[in-house]
């Protein structure tokens, strides 16, 4: 008697699926998904998820109320920071790290 194993996608519930690991961060993850799906399901879910980059670097999309919020928290936390320009990577790190329900998402 012989046993045959078949994978199905975690995205549609599909036979044929191969499971794809990815790394972000030093976090890995793995999904099962079709060829078609990871051609395009993967890639749109990464579309609505990316943060757009500009010709100066990588910037998080923030509103002005949540980039007053990061600059008063920093000032009460004793952090450099101005009150107009760039918010330096350490004091968006420091915040998002104390404050995780801003739903704010650094690019790096």
């Amino acid at each position: 008697m012989s046993t045959q194993t078949i994978t199905t996608s975690d995205i549609s519930g599909e036979p044929g699926a191969r499971t794809v690991t990815l790394e972000i961060d030093g976090r890995r993850i793995s999904v099962d998904a079709t060829e078609a799906e990871l051609s395009a399901e993967l890639q749109r879910t990464f579309w609505r998820a990316a943060s757009p980059i500009t010709a100066r670097g990588e910037v998080p999309q923030m509103t002005p109320a949540q980039r007053e919020a990061v600059r008063s928290w920093a000032r009460h936390e004793g952090l450099p920071v101005t009150g107009h320009g760039r918010i330096t990577k350490t004091v968006m790190r420091a915040f998002v790290s104390a404050h995780p329900e801003q739903g704010i998402r650094l690019p790096w």
